[in-house]
This record gives structure tokens, sequence and C-alpha cells, in this order.
């Protein structure tokens, strides 16, 4: 169970294709002044259940660097786009009660289990691809940390797996 009642949630999803279906259900409009204006990311907001949750949802934008159109992706656009994220929404109403999900297509390890279209609920995240194997930065660089409490979630989300979030 939750310590506070939580009621702003904030999705991060890298990929515009993935968040597409969520923004479309909840109805979600576009907040062109969320991020700043050279920040190439996107938010969608809105309310939901008659008002009591506030929802935004975040993607990492398009690459304009390069041309390609294609969708930002990787830890560097996801780190970004999340933290400016939670600063404007710390900004607007502090912490309590705010909650961050990062929602998408994600890979796993079959040896592990995972398979396609698997849903999983994170018990933690840690980071496997910043080894730093400089005594005290070896833990700095894994970066483990625990995930908010889920309760009742795995029964809710019937089929879905408890697991680690990785970066990498």
């Amino acid at each position: 169970m939750f310590p506070v009642q939580i009621g702003r949630i904030v999705f991060s999803i890298a990929m515009e294709a993935e968040a597409a279906p969520l923004i479309s259900h909840l109805e979600l409009e576009i907040d062109e002044n969320f991020f700043p204006p050279s920040a190439p990311f996107t938010a969608h907001r809105g309310m939901y259940g008659d008002g009591r949750y506030h929802i935004t949802v975040v993607t990492s934008g398009k690459d304009k660097v390069h041309g390609t159109g294609v969708d930002n992706i990787g830890t560097v656009p996801a780190s970004l786009s999340t933290f400016l994220a939670l600063q404007k929404m710390k900004d607007e109403g502090g912490d309590e009660g705010l909650l961050l999900i990062n929602a998408g297509t994600c890979g796993g390890f079959g040896a592990a289990g995972a398979a396609i279209g698997d849903v999983y609920v994170t018990t933690r995240s840690l980071s496997h691809d910043r080894r730093i194997p400089l005594g005290p930065f070896k833990e700095y660089g894994l970066g483990r940390l625990a995930s908010a409490p889920t309760g009742q979630l795995l029964v809710h989300l019937e089929g879905s797996k408890p697991g680690v979030c990785t970066t990498g």
C-alpha cells in the first residue's frame, strides 16, 4: 500500500507509437508549454477517474539533430525527459502523491523466463550498462533503486510478473 494517496501520475514512454493508445484512451491533450521550448520532448495531459487523477504522458520526441525523424530512444533522452517532467510536476504541486510509471516496450532476458508480451511490475531498478570498476564507483554505477510499493498490483494485473528494470 502506498503511504500517501496517489493523485498525479506521470507515464514516461520513449516512443510515440507506444504512448498513442494510452493518450487516445484517456483523451489527453498536448501541453505545448510543459517542456522548455528547446527540448524535443512531448507531454499530453488530462484528468481521469472523475477528476481524481491528473495524468501526464511524456515521450522523448523525435530526432531533429540528424534529420531522421525517428523517436529519441535510449537512456539519455529517457532520463532527461523524465527528469524534466518530474521537476515540472514538483514545481506545480510538490512530490507528495506523485507517481512515475515507466511504460513501453523493452527487452528482457529469455534465460530468466521473459517472453514477448510479458508485463512486469518492477521491484527495483539498476543500470547493468554503467560498469565503473573503480572501487566505490561500482555501486554508484549500478544505481540500485527500490521501486514504489506495488501492493496488490500484481494480483490486479492478471498474468503480470515481478521483475527488475534495468538499463542497457
